[in-house]
C-alpha cells in the first residue's frame, strides 16, 4: 500500500487544481473546528457540524486522489504493454537485420565470382577470335611504308601573323583611347589652342616649378625659381612690352598691367611677382600691388613686403611713392590688407582712383595682382584702370569654359585694355608631346649655360 504522504507527493496530485482547492478547504475547516472547539467545547453542535464538514472534504480528497492513482496505474499498464510490444518489434528487426547481412555477404561473394567468370569468358572469346583469324588467313590490308616524321615548327598558329595582328589591334585600341582622352580633355595644352579659343594673343608659357617650390610658402622667387622659368618670364615681359609700346598714348604715362585668372590656384600671384621682377630688371621703375585683399599671397614670394604698409593704410594717408616699400632695384611693393567680402568698395573709392593716377605718374610700370575673375567682382573693377589684362591659365587644369567666361567678363569691363593670356605650370615633357613644332625654349633650355667663374692670376 502506498502511504498517504507518498500519494500527496505525486506530481499529478500536487498540480491538480481541484485537489489544491480541496486541500485549501480542508485546512480552512480544520482551523475553524479548532477555533470553535477551543471556545465552545468538543460537545457543542457547531463543533460537531464542523467535524462532519471536514470529514466530507477529506473523503472528497481521498476519492480524488484514488482516481488520480487509478488513472496513473492504468497509464502505467498501457505503457508497460507498449514497451513489451516495442521490445518484441526490436527483437524481430534484429533478426531481420542479421538475415539481411548474411544475404548481403552471399550476394557480394556471388558478384565477385560472376565478375571473375565474365573476365575469363572474355579472354577465351578474344583468344578464339585471334586463333580463327590465323586459321582462315585473315591479315590487315595496310603496311608501314615509312615512319612519320614530326615537323620542326607547328603549322598553326602562325606566330608572325598573330604578332602582327596583335600589334595592329593594340595600335588601334591605343589610338582610340588617345582620341577619347583628347575629346574628354576640356583644358588648354598649347598656346595655339589658347589663342584660337580666346581670340587674344598668348604671350608665352611658364614651366612648372615643381613640388619643392609649392611646398614652401616663403622665400625669394628668383632664388627659388629655375633658369628656364626666369628666361620664360623675360620672354613674356618682352612680348607684353611690345604690345603696350605699340600704343603711343600709353607711352605718356606709366603702364598698368592687371594679372588675373579665372579660378584660384592658377598661379596668378607667382606670375605677377615674376612680371614685376622682370620689369624692374629691365630698368623700369615698377610698383607691385597685392590687390587680392581676401587672400593676399605676394608676401610669400617677396619677404621684404612684410615691412610695407598695406593698401588701405596707403589710401588713407594719401601717399604713393612714400608709402611703398622698395624690395629691390627699381622694384617697389604694397602688400594687401585684410578685408571683408565688400572689398570692392575700396577699389570703387575716389581715393583709389587718385592713388592710381599718382602711381602711373610716379612709376613706369604698375603690376596689379588681382583676385580670380570668376570668383569675385574685384577683377572687373580693377580692369577699368588697366592698360593690359593678362589672364593666367593653368596648363591642363583650368577648364576652357571658365577661361572664356573670364576673358569675356574683363573685356566687357574695359574694352580698351589690351587682352593677353599665358600658360602657367606647364610640364615641359608633357608640353612637347602636344606641341612638337614649338616650345623651343623648353627643348633647348640647357643650350646657354652660366659662364664659369674665372680667377685672376697676379703676375
Amino acid at each position: 500500500m502506498v502511504k498517504r504522504q507518498d500519494l500527496y507527493a505525486i506530481p499529478e496530485v500536487q498540480t491538480s487544481p481541484l485537489l489544491q482547492a480541496l486541500r485549501a478547504e480542508e485546512a480552512r475547516l480544520s482551523a475553524r473546528r479548532a477555533h470553535v472547539e477551543s471556545g465552545l467545547g468538543r460537545q457543542h453542535p457547531e463543533v460537531t457540524a464542523a467535524t462532519r464538514e471536514l470529514a466530507r472534504v477529506q473523503e472528497s480528497i481521498r476519492s480524488k486522489v484514488e482516481q488520480v492513482v487509478a488513472g496513473l496505474a492504468s497509464d502505467a499498464q498501457v505503457a508497460r504493454r507498449q514497451e513489451e510490444e516495442l521490445a518484441a518489434k526490436v527483437d524481430s528487426l534484429r533478426r531481420k537485420v542479421g538475415e539481411a547481412s548474411e544475404q548481403q555477404l552471399q550476394l557480394s561473394i556471388l558478384e565477385r565470382r560472376a565478375d571473375a567468370r565474365r573476365a575469363f569468358y572474355a579472354a577465351l572469346e578474344k583468344r578464339y577470335v585471334e586463333t580463327s583469324a590465323l586459321l582462315h588467313g585473315v591479315y590487315p590490308d595496310a603496311r608501314v611504308v615509312s615512319p612519320a616524321t614530326p615537323q620542326p615548327v607547328p603549322s598553326w598558329p602562325n606566330t608572325g601573323i598573330v604578332l602582327a595582328g596583335g600589334l595592329l589591334v593594340g595600335a588601334a585600341i591605343g589610338a582610340l583611347l588617345v582620341a577619347l582622352l583628347e575629346i574628354r580633355d576640356k583644358t588648354f595644352r598649347t598656346a595655339s589652342q589658347l589663342e584660337a579659343a580666346t581670340g587674344v594673343p598668348c604671350l608665352g608659357i611658364l614651366p612648372d616649378l615643381g613640388r619643392r617650390f609649392h611646398g614652401r610658402t616663403t622665400g625669394n622667387l628668383r632664388a627659388r625659381s629655375s633658369r628656364l622659368f626666369r628666361e620664360a618670364v623675360r620672354t613674356i615681359f618682352i612680348a607684353m612690352s611690345a604690345a603696350l609700346g605699340a600704343d603711343s598714348q600709353r607711352k605718356r604715362r606709366g603702364q598698368v598691367i592687371l594679372v588675373t585668372s579665372a579660378l584660384p590656384q592658377d598661379g596668378k600671384t607667382v606670375s605677377s611677382v615674376a612680371l614685376a621682377s622682370a620689369a624692374a630688371a629691365s630698368g623700369s621703375k615698377t610698383l607691385l600691388i597685392d590687390a587680392d585683399l581676401r587672400r593676399p599671397r605676394v608676401e610669400g614670394y617677396l619677404p621684404a613686403e612684410w615691412r610695407s604698409q598695406d593698401l588701405a593704410a596707403v589710401l588713407a594717408s594719401g601717399q604713393t611713392s612714400a608709402g611703398c616699400t622698395q624690395i629691390d632695384t627699381n622694384l617697389y611693393a604694397i602688400r594687401g590688407s585684410a578685408a571683408d567680402e565688400n572689398a570692392q568698395r575700396l577699389f570703387l573709392s575716389t581715393e583709389f582712383d587718385a592713388f592710381m593716377q599718382t602711381a602711373t605718374a610716379d612709376f613706369d610700370t604698375v603690376v596689379i595682382d588681382s583676385p580670380p575673375a570668376l570668383v569675385v567682382a574685384d577683377a572687373a573693377i580693377l580692369a577699368r584702370h588697366a592698360d593690359a589684362v593678362v589672364h593666367v591659365v593653368r596648363w591642363g587644369q583650368t577648364p576652357r569654359s571658365n577661361v572664356l567666361a573670364a576673358v569675356d567678363r574683363l573685356r566687357r569691363a574695359n574694352g580698351n585694355a589690351i587682352g593677353a593670356t599665358m600658360l602657367n605650370c606647364v610640364d615641359p615633357s608633357g608640353y612637347r608631346k602636344y606641341n612638337r613644332d614649338g616650345g623651343w625654349t623648353i627643348k633647348y633650355a640647357d643650350y646657354y649655360r652660366p659662364a664659369p667663374a674665372t680667377s685672376t692670376v697676379n703676375r
